[in-house]
């Protein structure tokens, strides 16, 4: 009996491929957050223009605190830089990401909510917050805001397998397959250069 417009076989062998690029695509990584560290930077960020002064000396230390595993200190950091500078997306951003790697995600959507809400085209942002989604079993979030970073920037590799691992869960193989396999061409495209 024939499931769906491919069949049976046809139907395994996608859901066989889509494992085989999942797979690759964590070879390297024992855990998710393991993955994500590998994949998602949030730290080490460059100042934006017309940040300078204390704040910059906060978030820049934020940055080498973060760097160094001091993770609470580095949310400290990031926070000192957002009482001097309430609009600055990027403190927003990396205090987020500090604060999801220590098990906040509450106060880590709260926070990549914020720096999406200062800069509407913040590519980083909209990654960083889908990763928590995902973490949250939230897989509909996940993708919507994965695939508004990949409209922002469409060689994102870490929005394109999240959006995938996403997908995945979901049971949508072929959108899986599709993204697993766009993440190979970006990288190819990107080893040639």
């Amino acid at each position: 009996m024939k499931v769906g417009a491919l069949g049976h076989w046809g139907q395994l062998g996608i859901v066989i491929v889509s494992l085989v690029c999942a797979l690759a695509t964590l070879a390297a990584c024992d855990t998710f957050r393991e993955r994500t560290t590998r994949i998602v930077t949030a730290t080490s960020t460059p100042l934006p223009t017309g940040v300078s002064g204390a704040a910059a000396h906060h978030f820049q230390r934020g940055d080498e605190l973060f760097d160094n595993g001091d993770i609470p200190g580095a949310i400290d950091e990031y926070s000192r830089a957002l009482e001097l500078k309430p609009d600055f997306a990027e403190a927003y951003n990396n205090r987020g990401y500090a604060e999801w790697k220590w098990n906040e995600n509450e106060a880590a959507l709260a926070d990549f909510s914020k720096a999406i809400e200062l800069r509407p085209d913040y590519g980083n942002a909209f990654t960083n917050r889908a990763f928590v989604y995902f973490d949250l079993n939230d897989f509909e979030h996940c993708i919507t805001d994965a695939t508004r970073a990949i409209e922002l920037d469409p060689n994102n590799i870490s929005a394109l397998t999240i959006r995938g691992d996403a997908e995945q869960r979901l049971g949508r193989w072929g959108a899986a397959f599709e993204d697993f396999l766009e993440v190979n061409r970006v990288r190819q495209a990107q080893q040639g250069q």
